[in-house]
C-alpha cells in the first residue's frame, strides 16, 4: 500500500492548544494584593492626624511620642482611610505598599 505523504501533511487537521494554564478560579488567591502601612519614625511628628483618620490601624505611642501601625495587613474596608491618612500626613511619614 502506498500513501501520498504530501496529501497527508496538507490535509491533516492541526491540533491547537494552549500551554498556558487556566488559573482563573485560583487567580484571586494567588494575585490578591494586600495593603500594608508603615511609619517612618524619623519623619513622624506625632501630631496624631493618622490616629484621628483611622484609629483601627494607627495608634499613638505615648512613650515614644509617635504613631505606630497596629496591623500587619490593612483590612480591605479600611484601605481608603489609610490612603487618606497617608495623603494628609504633613511630613509624609506614612508609607503605603501593596
Amino acid at each position: 500500500m502506498k500513501y501520498d505523504l504530501q496529501f497527508f501533511l496538507t490535509n491533516t487537521p492541526t491540533l491547537q492548544y494552549s500551554i498556558t494554564p487556566r488559573l482563573s478560579h485560583f487567580s484571586k488567591s494567588i494575585k490578591e494584593e494586600h495593603m500594608k502601612a508603615k511609619i517612618d519614625y524619623d519623619l513622624c511628628m506625632g501630631d496624631r492626624n493618622c490616629n484621628k483618620v483611622c484609629p483601627e490601624v494607627f495608634q499613638y505611642d505615648e512613650d515614644k511620642l509617635v504613631s505606630r501601625v497596629l496591623v500587619d495587613v490593612v483590612p480591605k474596608h479600611l484601605e481608603a482611610l489609610v490612603e487618606k491618612a497617608a495623603r494628609e500626613c504633613a511630613p509624609g511619614a506614612i508609607i503605603v505598599t501593596e
